[in-house]
């Protein structure tokens, strides 16, 4: 069951560790950057923001296509999709962070984090495991990437002040309502009007600078023609 759900996962973090990757020489040039605050925290809140997207879609076409493209034997390991997607997103985010240490050249620092997350992960897969099952793995996965995350996030302060804008907090906001009604009995044609209704949030949501983009993009094919 978990190998078959752990490969939804493992699309997040590939295209994740692409769009690290992508990004990670600029970042390590705007950190000497007057302006690094806010840089990093618009770049922190557009993935933020782009991740919760692709979690909640993924999940729920997931589940609306599951019988399709999941064997008959397997069907069962559909309930497992969402959360193995949110850890797959708390690791993306942790990847954001490992590229901060990079910036101000403090990797070792890394280890403090990693230490605190094993001393969780340990236990943790011990005795959920024992007790909840295939759920116990996921949920362990969840709260010792989530702690990892937030250990870097208060760590960095001292090199980068990352701040959550309200299109952050309203990705944040989308991930735990969709992972609500992720496990409602909807219909499928439910679902299909549940994601209409997340792209609506989104995009409202969306990061002011992504908006200041298009609009300047728009105004400019307004003006050639």
């Amino acid at each position: 069951m978990y190998a078959v759900v752990v490969k939804f996962g493992s699309v997040l973090e590939a295209l994740s560790l692409i769009l690290i990757q992508t990004w990670q020489e600029a970042a390590i040039m705007q950190y000497q950057a007057a302006d690094k605050n806010r840089f990093f925290s618009n770049v922190f809140n557009t993935y933020a923001w782009f991740l919760s997207i692709v979690v909640i879609s993924v999940s729920f076409f997931a589940r609306i296509f599951y019988s399709v493209i999941i064997g008959p034997a397997y069907q069962e390991s559909v309930v497992y999709v969402y959360p193995l997607l949110a850890a797959s997103m708390i690791i993306a985010l942790k990847l954001y962070y490992d590229v901060l240490y990079q910036c101000c050249k403090a990797t070792h620092r890394q280890l403090h984090g990693l230490l605190v997350a094993t001393a969780i992960s340990l236990p943790g897969n011990y005795f959920f495991t024992r007790w909840w099952g295939l759920y116990g793995v996921v949920a362990t996965l969840n709260v010792v990437y989530l702690t990892l995350v937030i250990f870097r996030a208060v760590e960095t302060r001292r090199y980068v002040r990352v701040s959550i804008s309200k299109s952050g907090i309203m990705a944040f906001i989308m991930l735990v309502v969709s992972g609500v009604v992720f496990y409602l009995p909807l219909s499928k044609s439910m679902m299909v009007v549940y994601l209409v209704a997340v792209y609506a949030v989104a995009i409202a949501a969306c990061p002011e600078f992504i908006k200041q983009f298009v609009a300047e993009k728009l105004n400019l094919k307004t003006n050639r023609q």
